[in-house]
């Protein structure tokens, strides 16, 4: 039995429980994903913060990549073991509160932010990243493997230089 919790609820969320790995790792990872989408707010950080029982810990004892194989199999997980050339694109969600718009985006991975700035012509704009001011220096292959969300976009909210630093 394999039951999982999200630890930035009051109570604990629980997810459906699984009878064999097998069940936890392909047929109902779908369905995980979907309540981790519903159930996150959005101001959580990447690492979601999924705690495990004492029965997955055990099951991960024997086999390490029980929990592996769901959480991490998705490309962006799996990119640090990986060429970063393997990698085509970053997808991205801008945000730009001044117009209300959001654009959907995708950028080669070995730009920096402010090549990406550069590109979308908006070199003006201050680059905020889970609440923080980041380094136009800072590559996107960086931003994709430490600051994606759970929707496996990197989301990047630009400011203008001038505006208030209040949200």
């Amino acid at each position: 039995r394999i039951t999982a919790h999200f630890m930035y609820y009051p109570s604990p969320q629980s997810l459906p429980e699984f009878k064999t790995c097998d069940q936890f790792s392909s047929l109902h990872f779908n369905q995980m994903k979907a309540a981790i989408a519903i159930q996150l707010p959005r101001h959580a950080p990447t690492a979601f913060g999924l705690m495990l029982t004492a029965d997955v810990q055990r099951l991960r004892r024997r086999d390490p990549r029980i929990l592996n194989e769901c959480v991490d199999s998705k490309e962006l997980r799996n990119a640090s073991s990986r060429k970063i050339d393997e990698i085509s694109r970053v997808p991205l969600k801008i945000y730009v509160p001044s117009s209300s718009s959001v654009l959907l985006y995708s950028s080669n991975p070995c730009f920096t932010v402010s090549q990406l700035l550069s590109e979308i012509d908006a070199s003006s704009m201050i680059p905020i990243v889970h609440g923080i001011h980041i380094s136009e220096e800072t590559p996107l292959w960086w931003l994709m493997l430490h600051a994606s969300y759970t929707d496996l976009f990197v989301h990047i909210v630009l400011r203008d230089a001038g505006e208030d630093d209040t949200f």
